[in-house]
């Protein structure tokens, strides 16, 4: 509490990652904002250091969040431009490699398909997978997006894409209903000798 200003329970810097990805120079990804990134980051800009320890981490960041939500305020169209490139390119990842963008949209569009043929055959999946993908990415909707951000579920992408080529090639074909009606019944335990 001494050094931060208060107590500090979870990740504090929530508004000034806000206002380096929203701002009048702010670009939607972390590679492409370094203008935003030189002006209001205290680790490249000594000002802002100053201001740090002066004000205490948790006023510093009260007033980023202060200038952040008068910024969205005064420019909603900009914050809703902004957000919106952020999340397609977090579904539609962009990099200098045209290959790994094709090959991470073309993951992208056959894990949908996936989720769809969950939706279809296996609901239980389907709600997980789908908890999965709204849950987790909406902070990297209103911060500077970077790639690796998309790492923690790309083992969803990855299952969802398979799963929707195996039942396209006529593989797992058991559906929540039929898994409900062998599994625990009477006639399985028979066969088991139960």
């Amino acid at each position: 509490e001494l050094v931060l200003g208060s107590p500090i329970l979870f990740r504090s810097n929530l508004g000034l990652e806000l206002w380096i990805a929203n701002n009048d120079i702010a670009k939607p990804r972390y590679m492409d904002n370094h203008a935003a990134q030189l002006l209001y980051q205290p680790t490249y800009n000594d000002g802002e250091a100053e201001q740090i320890k002066e004000l205490g981490e948790a006023l510093y960041m009260k007033r980023d969040m202060a200038k952040v939500t008068n910024w969205i305020k005064g420019h909603p169209s900009r914050f809703v431009g902004l957000t919106a490139a952020r999340t397609l390119q977090f579904w539609f990842p962009l990099n200098s490699r045209l290959v790994q963008n094709g090959l991470l949209w073309i993951l992208t569009i056959a894990s949908l398909g996936g989720l769809a043929c969950a939706w279809r055959n296996q609901r239980t999946a389907f709600w997980i997978l789908f908890s999965v993908w709204v849950a987790y990415p909406p902070v990297y909707y209103l911060v500077q997006l970077d790639n690796p951000y998309r790492l923690p579920i790309h083992w969803s992408f990855l299952l969802l894409a398979s799963y929707g080529f195996a039942s396209l090639l006529g593989g797992f074909p058991v559906t929540d209903k039929a898994i409900g009606n062998s599994i625990g019944s009477d006639e399985v335990a028979e066969r088991r000798g139960l």
